[in-house]
C-alpha cells in the first residue's frame, strides 16, 4: 500500500487540509500538525496500522509484532508531509506504545522529540493531541525538551489546542511532582512560564483553577504553586492573568480570604469582570455560584474589586455598584457586630 502511495512523489502525500485564509490572505499556519495528519494518506494508513495493533490486544512490554512494526517504520521514512503525518500519528499514541514496547519507543521514537531534530515539530504536535502525560519513566525521557519547548513552540504556527495542552501538562506535572518528586518542580515550572506567553500563562491558571477545585488542593498545592511557581515580575502581571486569578478566587469557597491575600500582589486592573460580578451577586434564579462570598467575606471582596476594577468608570463591569454597596454594607455590619454596637 505504501509503495502505491509514494509512487506519486511527495505531492501525492500531502494533507487534504488547505491553508487558512482571513480577508483573502493566507495565514501561513503550520502543515506539520495532527489535524493535517488525519487528513493525509500516510496519516490515515498509519492510523489503520495502530487500529490493527490494538485489535491484537498484546500485553505489557510484549513488543510490537514485526509485521506491523516494519510497516510503521516504512511510514516513518516516507517523503515530505507523509513522514510528518506518520510521526504525528505515532506520538499521539506515545504512552500506549511505551506500555507495549518501551525499547522500540526509546530507540526509534524518543529521538524525534529532541528540539534539534527535524521531526520535533510534528512529534510534539502529535503528543500534545493526547490526554496522557505519561508515567515517570517515560516523562523522564521527554522532560529536558518539554521544559525548553515553552520558548520554541512560539516559533511554530499552531492553533491554540496543542499549546493549551502543553500548559495543562506543565501544571499537571507540577502537581504530580508533589507526590512523586519525579516530574516538574516549582522552580522549573516558573522558568517555563517565564518563557511562555500571556495566553499560555493564562491557560496554565485556568487549569490550576480546575485542579484546585476538583481535587480540593488549595492548601496542599494551589497556594504553593502561586507562591513558588508563578513569575513575580511586573511584566507577567496582565489583565488576562488577573481575570484568571479572579476565577480561582471565585471558586475558592472558604479559602477566599487566603486566595485573595496570595494573588493580590499579582493583580492589575482588567475590563473582563462582568461575569465575575454577575456570579457574585445574590440572585433569585437558584444559581448562587459565588454569591455567598460578599456576605461571608465582605472585606476581602471589596479589596479584590478595588485591585481589579479600572479607575475609568466607563470600563467598570456591569452592576459593579450593587455588589460594592452590598459588600461595604456587610463590612459595616460586621464591624458593628464585632464592636458590640447597635
Amino acid at each position: 500500500m505504501l509503495i502505491g502511495l509514494t509512487a506519486g512523489g511527495a505531492d501525492a502525500l500531502k494533507s487534504g487540509v488547505g491553508d487558512t485564509f482571513v480577508g483573502g490572505k493566507p495565514q501561513g499556519y503550520s502543515r506539520r500538525t495532527y489535524t493535517h495528519a488525519i487528513n493525509g494518506p500516510v496519516g490515515v494508513m498509519t492510523e489503520t496500522l495502530y487500529q490493527i495493533l490494538d485489535d491484537r490486544k498484546i500485553g505489557h512490554q510484549a513488543s510490537i509484532p514485526i509485521d506491523i512494526r516494519s510497516r510503521i517504520e516504512n511510514a516513518l521514512s516516507t517523503l515530505g508531509e507523509g513522514e510528518d503525518h506518520a510521526v504525528c500519528e505515532t506520538t499521539s499514541r506515545l504512552t500506549w506504545l511505551y506500555y507495549l514496547d518501551p525499547n522500540w519507543v526509546k530507540l526509534r521514537i524518543i529521538p524525534f522529540f529532541a528540539l534539534t531534530n527535524d521531526q520535533a515539530e510534528p512529534a510534539w504536535n502529535g503528543f500534545l493531541h493526547n490526554q496522557r502525560l505519561g508515567d515517570t519513566e517515560l516523562f523522564a525521557l521527554l522532560k529536558p525538551n518539554f521544559l525548553r519547548l515553552f520558548e520554541v513552540v512560539q516559533n511554530w504556527r499552531w492553533d491554540s489546542q496543542p499549546i493549551d495542552r502543553l500548559h495543562q501538562f506543565l501544571v499537571l506535572a507540577c502537581y504530580w511532582n508533589t507526590q512523586s518528586n519525579q516530574y516538574v518542580n516549582f522552580s522549573e515550572a516558573r522558568l517555563a512560564l517565564q518563557r511562555s506567553t500571556d495566553d499560555g500563562r493564562s491557560e496554565a491558571l485556568s487549569f490550576l483553577n480546575s485542579i484546585i477545585a476538583d481535587q480540593d488542593v488549595w492548601d496542599s498545592f494551589g497556594r504553593t504553586f502561586i507562591a513558588k511557581a508563578w513569575p513575580r515580575e511586573t511584566a507577567y502581571q496582565t489583565p488576562q492573568t488577573s481575570q484568571r486569578f479572579a476565577a480561582i478566587a471565585e471558586n475558592s469557597g472558604i479559602h477566599f480570604p487566603d486566595v485573595v491575600q496570595n494573588i493580590f500582589p499579582l493583580l492589575v486592573p482588567t475590563t473582563r469582570l462582568d461575569l465575575f460580578v454577575y456570579r457574585a451577586r445574590e440572585r433569585d434564579d437558584g444559581e448562587r455560584a459565588s454569591a455567598d462570598l460578599p456576605r461571608k467575606f465582605p472585606n476581602d471582596m471589596v479589596a479584590l474589586l478595588d485591585r481589579l476594577v479600572p479607575e475609568d468608570p466607563a470600563l467598570a463591569p456591569y452592576d459593579l455598584g450593587g455588589l460594592v454597596k452590598l459588600s461595604r454594607r456587610l463590612t459595616r455590619l460586621c464591624g458593628r457586630m464585632r464592636g458590640g454596637g447597635g
